[in-house]
């Protein structure tokens, strides 16, 4: 897939590039330049400095707090749940929904067990791949609901059994973006997608960011801030999608 870039001159800044890149806004700032005037025709015309990298001292500035992918609304989940077609993979669904309700990383989703699972509590509980290796606090604990109970189904005489067999992460989004497709939602979503929404979904429904972060694993409230922001542009839209108003 090609990468559009797109370069704006400030009319205050000569030397100030704004990078629009894969829709995450960066800015580039160069070092001070000489002007022109001052610059000799000879050190101009210099095949050393016409050799010179120009894309060295550029230092780029990324917001990563914002979250900038799509992600399903409670309607469109519901919609997605009421979708059914001809050769649909029944592994695949049953993961994926898990997760719009869990906001599990595919990584997590593939490796549980019924072990994993606490029946008597009510509770999923597993160590998060992605931070097993890198932080203490990798323990994930999750309240599961009737819904989420009959997905996972009684367990097995062997609970080592995994809960979902799924193939690999590549084959199992092109499921779901068949699904996707089929439900009529024209929206770019990978299964990662389905733990944003998750989080962007309950966090709009009036949970706490502190709830919101222990649910997805993170050990503080940074990565978790992003959804917050997404949460006030979809009250913003939702505000403006009103008629206008004049009196």
């Amino acid at each position: 897939m090609g990468i559009k870039t797109q370069f704006i001159l400030f009319p205050k800044c000569s030397h100030g590039l704004l990078l629009l890149l894969q829709n995450r806004t960066k800015f580039i700032h160069l070092k001070e330049c000489p002007p022109t005037s001052a610059v000799t025709p000879h050190k101009r015309n210099s095949p050393l400095e016409e050799s010179k990298d120009p894309c060295k001292d550029i230092t780029c500035k990324v917001d990563s707090q914002m979250l900038r992918k799509d992600v399903l609304s409670p309607e469109e989940v519901q919609k997605l749940m009421a979708c059914h077609y001809d050769n649909e993979n029944p592994t695949v669904r049953q993961a994926f929904i898990f997760c719009l309700y869990c906001g599990l990383r595919f990584c997590n989703v593939k490796d549980l067990t019924f072990k994993n699972v606490d029946y008597a509590n009510r509770l999923l509980k597993f160590e998060q791949s992605k931070a097993k290796e890198h932080s203490a606090s990798s323990g994930v604990v999750i309240p599961l609901n009737d819904g989420l109970l009959s997905i996972i189904g009684e367990a097995p005489t062997d609970k080592n059994c995994l809960i979902f067999d799924l193939s690999t992460y590549e084959s199992c989004c092109k499921s779901v973006k068949r699904w996707v497709k089929r439900a009529g939602i024209d929206k770019h979503i990978s299964w990662h997608l389905a733990r944003h929404s998750f989080a962007v979904n309950i966090l709009n429904n009036g949970a706490n960011i502190k709830t919101v972060a222990s649910l997805l694993g993170h050990s503080g409230l940074k990565h978790t801030e992003k959804y917050t922001r997404a949460v006030d542009k979809l009250k913003e839209e939702a505000i403006n999608s009103l008629p206008e108003l004049k009196f």
